[in-house]
């Protein structure tokens, strides 16, 4: 599916590229003409897990090139693909990186993600303990509770 440039017939592109497996679409997904060359389509989305080479051009496949094995890039006109997360230390693999996603990492057992993003590992706290904000588990201060694992202690009332 493509746009067309004015005075010209509409032409389909399809390429395909292979990374780690995964089918990418090569190119620039959606187009439109370019404003200051009539021969030329300027890009305005690139097929998901390509990264944007050149702004306009006259093919819409060389705009976008597809990210290379261990990158990805979840913005549309992105011109760098990011480097994938690598699971270390106490992480473990939960989902592998793609061309349009980050790996995905939690924790071994018994430790638990120290941020949303799980860039590090704590030790899961029992009931009667909070976590602290240098990721050590303390006894819940006198006047408050905790029935539940790895969450803030409470007051009584």
């Amino acid at each position: 599916v493509g746009s067309s440039v004015p005075g010209s017939k509409k032409i389909k592109v399809f390429s395909f590229f292979f990374n780690d497996g995964m089918q990418i679409q090569k190119g620039c997904m959606k187009w439109s003409p370019d404003e200051t060359n009539d021969k030329n389509v300027c890009c305005d989305i690139c097929h998901p897990g390509n990264r944007l080479v050149e702004e306009c051009g006259p093919s819409p496949e060389a705009l976008c090139t597809p990210c290379k094995a261990r990158k990805f890039t979840v913005k549309p006109k992105d011109p760098e693909c990011s480097q994938c997360t690598q699971c270390v230390g106490a992480q473990v693999l939960l989902k592998e990186c793609t061309p349009t996603s980050d790996t995905v990492c939690g924790c071994k057992e018994g430790l638990v993600c120290g941020n949303a993003l799980c860039s590090f590992c704590v030790t899961a706290c029992s009931k009667g303990q909070e976590p602290s904000e240098d990721g050590v588990c303390r006894t819940c201060p006198n006047g408050t509770f905790n029935d539940q694992m790895h969450h803030k202690c409470k007051p009584w009332s």
